[in-house]
């Protein structure tokens, strides 16, 4: 069993015996006291399921529901406000994505650009704390055995460290900036839970205060996950098992009893991987045979957990919000050109040598420089020979502050971002055919819906945020939305079309 531990990252139980509990568990279901966890709760509605189905657009969800008009997918739009124009931050990675819809958050606020980061105040890994400025790597790298095992922890010899905290590594986290919608939920004394695709989404837990009861970590890249999408449908159906465990009131590998979560959900990492090896038919949108299998199997783990929330009564009490953490691009098999990063440090570094700090990319490119005051040459060199990556739009200075939506954190912010020509993906794998990360309309135009019996079904084509949606999921529990702080920081609002749910 894991447990997030906010101070010390995680600590694993034996995968085989976890496992074996996770397969038998939907045979063992137990009665349990469905509203355990409604303690302290004034709000008809008693408890908020967040899913994240990555990589899923808004299109996407149209056209299966349009297809499947009895499927899980149809039911939570025919009883939901379907947002038609719902974006995710720019970059579209999956951290800040994720950070969107918990903290109410972009990078200018949480602080947190993409998993792959820079910082000019960290030391890195191991040098104690000799020299200032490192890479921030908050993905798989950073686990026990490189992410080859699910049950995989984080390390902390792989963290950048802090001199001004003695040399002592920094989790996840600890990097955020702002707390999440976890920790205000568990300050009112409120069960949270939350199953995702690596350790370091520990960060849920916030930088302060307290923190999700159950998080359930598993790592997804132990799935061969970038080669076989139907090896990843055993991670999440395993967090699929989680949901359904606290549906009933347990922690997620069904040992303890602990109430039904206020807050709690998953994300969905076969969409987004499907995509990437099966992708589109044409640039409609026509999902290929195995990637329309996919969404199939999507359909029918949220149908369990519709179906469990009915046989414990908590339908009516429950909120369930479907969102997207990114998109992806390009829709259009034909727009798809895969193309070498290389060139980016050679045209940096023509400017001064070893300027290039780090860079981070994947259907868009992130430079962060050792000399910050040397951008605007770097850029300018870039925009020069620009058809060396593949083509693009070049941000820097107010430029890139604008598309970021603000100002960033100085010693976190980026010197120059590349917006790549839609299609160009930057990748060692030719056969991958959509990536994310970056600006495009198919990055960030994703599906979002909000669905309680009580509501009916509506479309609101206004423009939305998914960082709306943290505000919201304290609105509807009851709490108070201005507790987040980025939401007092970048004046996030709750989403429009909710006042059927009550106060």
């Amino acid at each position: 069993m894991f447990s997030a531990n906010p101070r010390r990252g995680f600590s694993g139980a034996s995968h085989l015996v976890l496992f074996n509990v996770l397969m038998l568990s939907s045979i063992l279901l137990m009665p349990s006291a469905a509203l355990a966890g409604d303690a302290g709760q004034h709000s008809r509605i008693r408890h908020v399921i967040l899913i994240s189905l990555d990589g899923f657009h808004d299109f996407d969800l149209t056209r299966y529901v349009a297809g499947h008009p009895t499927s899980a997918l149809a039911r939570l739009v025919n009883t939901g406000v379907t947002y038609a124009n719902a974006y995710t931050t720019g970059p579209s990675d999956s951290f800040p994505g994720a950070l969107a819809l918990t903290t109410g958050g972009t990078p200018i606020s949480t602080g947190i650009v993409y998993d792959n980061s820079w910082d000019d105040t960290l030391s890195p890994p191991g040098s104690n704390c000799a020299t200032v400025g490192t890479q921030v790597l908050y993905d798989e790298s950073v686990n026990t055995g490189n992410g080859d095992s699910w049950t995989s922890s984080i390390d902390p010899t792989l963290l950048p460290l802090d001199r001004s905290q003695g040399c002592t590594p920094v989790f996840p986290h600890q990097y955020l900036k702002v707390n999440t919608i976890f920790n205000i939920a568990a300050a009112a004394n409120l069960v949270t839970a939350y199953a995702d695709k690596h350790p370091t989404y520990e960060i849920y837990n916030g930088p302060s205060g307290p923190p999700a009861t159950d998080l359930y970590l598993t790592e997804s890249s132990a799935f061969d996950s970038d080669t076989n999408p139907s090896v990843l449908e055993i991670n999440d159906d395993m967090k699929v098992q989680a949901v359904l465990n606290w549906i009933d009131g347990f922690n997620h590998d069904r040992t303890q009893h602990i109430g039904v979560p206020a807050i709690f959900g998953m994300n969905f990492q076969i969409p987004n991987v499907a995509q990437k090896n099966y992708g589109y038919a044409d640039g409609a949108g026509t999902p290929t045979s195995k990637l329309a299998d996919a969404y199939d199997f999507v359909d029918q783990e949220l149908g369990r957990m519709l179906s469990e929330l009915d046989a414990r009564h908590l339908t009516a009490s429950t909120v369930f919000v479907l969102a997207s953490k990114h998109g992806n691009s390009p829709v259009d098999p034909q727009l798809k050109r895969t193309t070498d990063d290389g060139p980016y440090a050679d045209l940096v570094n023509r400017v001064a040598p070893n300027l290039l700090a780090n860079l981070t990319d994947d259907d868009e490119a992130i430079i962060w420089l050792t000399d910050h005051s040397k951008a605007k040459k770097v850029a300018a060199v870039l925009r020069a020979n620009i058809d060396m990556v593949g083509g693009g739009t070049v941000y820097v200075g107010k430029d890139l502050d604008a598309l970021l939506g603000g100002n960033m954190i100085a010693n976190r912010r980026p010197d120059v971002i590349v917006e790549s020509t839609l299609g160009v993906i930057y990748s060692s794998h030719p056969a991958k055919l959509v990536e994310h990360g970056g600006f495009h309309e198919t990055d960030r135009h994703v599906s979002l819906v909000v669905s309680n019996p009580a509501l009916g079904s509506q479309i609101i084509s206004n423009h939305v945020s998914n960082t709306q949606v943290a505000p919201t999921v304290l609105k509807v529990l009851g709490l108070n939305p201005q507790a987040l702080q980025a939401v007092q920081q970048e004046n996030t609002s709750v989403l429009p079309g909710l006042d059927a749910l009550g106060d």
